[in-house]
């Protein structure tokens, strides 16, 4: 899988493409020991929101993966503050590491 090996990519745009839940839960288990994209933007997909079983792997993602900092798309589900709340998480990371302060897990 390209994302979990890539080095490089920062900012992954894949809007207006026909992502299906299976699609998207493939692009995050790709970019669970992923260290490098910061940005995935997944809006307007011909499915227009993906379910539950598609977030709950994307929660699992942001338990591993501290680097991953915006998603957009659009969400229905009680499950989008819990990742709302871990993509918090990172930033905060993110921000501490930029001046050097520690960070608990």
């Amino acid at each position: 899988m390209l994302p979990q090996v890539n080095k490089t990519l920062a900012v992954l745009r894949l809007e207006g493409n026909r992502i299906t839940n299976e699609g998207a839960v493939a692009i995050a288990q790709g970019l669970a020991n992923n260290k490098t994209l910061r940005e995935l933007y997944l809006s307007n997909q011909t499915q227009k929101t993906f379910g539950d079983q598609c977030l709950t792997e994307y929660a699992h993602l942001l338990e591993v993966n501290l680097t991953l900092l915006k998603i957009a798309w659009r969400l229905d589900s009680r499950k989008g503050f819990a990742l709302s709340k871990m993509l918090t998480r990172n930033n905060e990371i993110n921000r501490r590491l930029k001046t050097g302060k520690e960070f608990k897990v």
